[in-house]
């Protein structure tokens, strides 16, 4: 069932997406639920034919078989929309849908920016979580992309280059990985690596700095992270916050990566310079 009465956002801005889950009209995606995707095109004017495109997106998959439905035109107080329904999904999946519009001449348009993402909004199929206590991030990177992580910083030198002196960093002893981020339901493409001193930097540590892209931070951040420390850095970080000086404010999370057991991670903001 596609429906065009389920709770939408009135503010929808000409060229956005929304996704919404049918049976209830909640933005949050559950598994086994059907969904329906809504885009208000850029201008007023009617189109040949409209449809909605999507994928499962598969971090390990070169290759993603795309699928397509037709949209349905229909009038709302600010203006026309379109709307397509979209199949249920497992829980955690990211699926990205975009709309294309034929022209009477045959030429199309998508939704979205053009020349950014070509069109694409993502949305995550959410599980059942209690998120009362303690935030739930999931972070999905690529097997080749962990063994390129891995290898950046197991070079030899393992850091610095040789000759030392002057012994500068490596280029890739910082380079980061494409991966994909999701909190409160938000996807960000983002890129990442791992995160620690040159002495305790590992693979098997899972700590990660997350960098976002400036045209979409995470609460205002474009970097963030997530590491294996435990509750002395809230104290201590706590005690700089009390002496006024400049500081993180770190807080316990969980982070779900790729398919591996849930991480307890201390959540915090990068230091490094502005936040």
């Amino acid at each position: 069932m596609c429906s065009s009465d389920l709770k939408r956002n009135p503010r929808l801005q000409q060229g956005e997406i929304e996704i919404r889950q049918v049976s209830n009209g909640s933005a949050a995606i559950r598994a086994s639920q059907p969904a329906e995707a809504q885009w208000r095109p850029p201008s007023a004017e009617r189109f040949a034919s409209v449809r909605a495109e999507y994928f499962l997106d598969d971090v390990n998959a070169p290759s993603k078989p795309r699928a397509s439905v037709e949209a349905l035109r229909f009038e709302t107080p600010d203006g026309a929309r379109y709307k397509a329904p979209l199949p249920s999904f497992p829980e955690r999946s990211i699926v990205r849908v975009r709309f294309l519009a034929r022209r009477q001449n045959g030429e199309e348009i998508r939704s979205g920016t053009p020349g950014t993402d070509e069109g694409w909004r993502a949305y995550f199929v959410s599980p059942q979580r209690d998120m009362a206590a303690e935030p739930h991030y999931d972070l999905f990177i690529s097997n080749e992309s962990l063994r390129a992580l891995a290898t950046n910083i197991s070079a030899n030198p393992r850091r610095i280059t040789a000759p030392d002196p002057p012994g500068w960093p490596r280029e890739s002893w910082n380079a980061t990985e494409p991966a994909i981020f999701v909190a409160d339901n938000a996807v960000y493409d983002v890129h990442v690596r791992y995160h620690a001193s040159k002495v305790h930097r590992s693979p098997e540590r899972r700590c990660f700095k997350v960098k976002f892209p400036r045209n979409a931070p995470f609460q205002g951040r474009t970097r963030w992270l997530l590491t294996d420390k435990g509750d002395f850095y809230i104290a201590a970080h706590g005690l700089f916050s009390l002496a006024d000086l400049p500081t993180a404010k770190p807080f316990r999370s969980v982070l779900h990566l790729n398919r591996e057991p849930p991480l307890t991670r201390l959540a915090m903001d990068d230091m490094d310079g502005a936040v």
